[in-house]
């Protein structure tokens, strides 16, 4: 510590110097350069910079060097505090840098850019701690993990993209970053770690990978701009304050995999008016996890678990609802030939839909997705329902019909198709009850007995007609 706490502004090492301890500048806040005589067989100085002997590690910058920094092809490793309170504005590293030390950049708070090499696999613990400068950040596709407080306090920070190959991001990793506004984080992501966005006050919208299946305490507390988060189906156990102080945070979705949540959960989210729980069993709160929060909230969870949550620590709180949360998701094969009218909508009394078909002027209903031919047709909704309405055009209106070789006509109170040429041959009433149907088109005509006069839709192929029977 031969120079420490000085006023020295540059630093002269002789030719026969073997041993540099890195504590012999500290708090040197005028140094600006550092040289080493070009005869010295362990060490080197590049822009003013402490190396070792070849370039291979960058070991010391001067704590006043400013502007930007190039570091030379063939630097492999920045050493540990390397650039930890230094005045310049840029750095660029080499592709061939391969390894960062603890704290490398560590309170450079003037340091606004930094091109990271695409060999680094690992950025260390506190690497970019409290850089209030930094405008801009590319993780290079190399990167796997983000060790304990990598980037904290990058107070200047707006928006970060964690690459795919990414499986690990540590306590702290971007907390603090009280500008950053989006982040994108990895489907390899398994674990979010303690406080890894807590006090990300700008955050906007938040997406959490389905990969993950632990949320750690504290994770996002005080992302006091989240509106709207969905926690998904993969997670397991969520830590204490997890989502405390968020304080404009309204709706809050939690998944049926949920088992265990910690204490003082949502803390003053005054804010929060709907929470929806997927969970069919109450998942284990610890106490004091609704203090603070809205007096109007409203925990939504599945059909049949009311009592339950009712009666479960803590849940017991506020006020609870069940409602039904599968889907029913309808869809028309052409929209200007019909639509579906739900005449009833399934809820928790009756996990049922009634649905009806109503085609358009000049065209018929079908069938649906399923081969139903009902019409109005139940569904029971007991898991998410897709199905599809199929409409087709109307051919003709009574009597005999004609369609190239096919032919649909009525005598004797009876349906007669002939030349069908082994086309499939359905026959339905107009409220889509099947009356008869051969998939396999096996004769070439068929004579159909109808069960009373009336209007009949005949379908052969893909084709359909419409005939009046008397």
């Amino acid at each position: 510590m031969v120079f420490a706490w000085t006023g020295i502004s540059d630093l002269r090492i002789p030719p026969l110097v073997e041993h540099v301890g890195m504590d012999i500048v500290d708090r040197c806040d005028n140094l600006t350069d550092i040289t080493v005589d070009e005869a010295n067989e362990h060490y080197a100085s590049h822009d003013g910079i402490l190396f070792t002997k070849g370039y291979d590690s960058v070991l010391l910058c001067p704590r006043a060097k400013t502007g930007e920094v190039n570091l030379p092809e063939g630097t492999k490793h920045i050493k540990e505090e390397a650039f930890a309170e230094c005045s310049i504005t840029s750095l660029s590293m080499p592709n061939t840098v391969v390894s960062l030390g603890i704290k490398a950049f560590s309170n450079s708070r003037s340091l606004e850019e930094v091109k990271l090499s695409e060999a680094l696999t690992l950025i260390p613990q506190e690497a970019f701690d409290n850089c209030q400068g930094l405008l801009a950040l590319d993780i290079p596709e190399s990167v796997t993990r983000l060790e304990n407080n990598a980037f904290s306090y990058c107070k200047a920070l707006k928006e970060v993209v964690v690459p795919d190959n990414v499986q690990y991001m540590g306590d702290n990793a971007f907390s603090g970053c009280s500008s950053l506004e989006t982040i994108s984080l990895p489907d390899s992501l398994k674990y979010i770690s303690i406080r890894m966005l807590a006090e990300c006050s700008s955050l906007k919208s938040l997406e959490i990978p389905s990969s993950v299946d632990t949320i750690d305490q504290q994770a996002f507390m005080n992302c006091g701009a989240v509106t709207n988060l969905k926690v998904p189906d993969s997670v397991v156990c969520i830590g204490e304050r997890a989502f405390a102080l968020m304080s404009n945070l309204k709706t809050l979705e939690l998944p049926s995999s949920l088992r265990t949540m910690g204490m003082t959960m949502f803390f003053k989210d005054t804010s929060l008016t709907d929470i929806v729980c997927r969970a069919p069993e109450p998942p284990v709160l610890g106490d004091n996890a609704f203090n603070g929060v809205n007096e109007n909230l409203l925990v939504t969870v599945p059909c049949g678990s009311l009592e339950a949550y009712r009666d479960a620590a803590v849940w017991s709180e506020v006020q609870i609802q069940d409602s039904l949360f599968y889907t029913l998701e309808i869809s028309v094969n052409d929209t200007t030939m019909g639509s579906v009218v739900v005449e009833q909508a399934p809820d928790c009394a009756d996990m049922r839909a009634q649905l009806r078909a109503v085609p358009a002027t000049g065209y018929v209903f079908v069938k649906w997705s399923n081969g139903s031919t009902e019409n109005p047709y139940w569904v029971d909704v007991e898991s998410d329902v897709r199905i599809m309405v199929e409409f087709a055009k109307e051919s003709a209106t009574e009597g005999d019909v004609q369609a190239q070789d096919v032919r649909v006509y009525a005598r004797d109170g009876m349906l007669r198709i002939e030349n069908v040429s082994g086309s499939s041959v359905g026959v339905y009433d107009v409220m889509g009850r099947e009356v008869f149907f051969d998939v396999q088109g096996g004769e070439s005509s068929y004579v159909v007995p109808v069960p009373c006069q009336g209007v009949y839709l005949v379908r052969v192929g893909t084709a359909t007609y419409k005939v009046f029977v008397r």
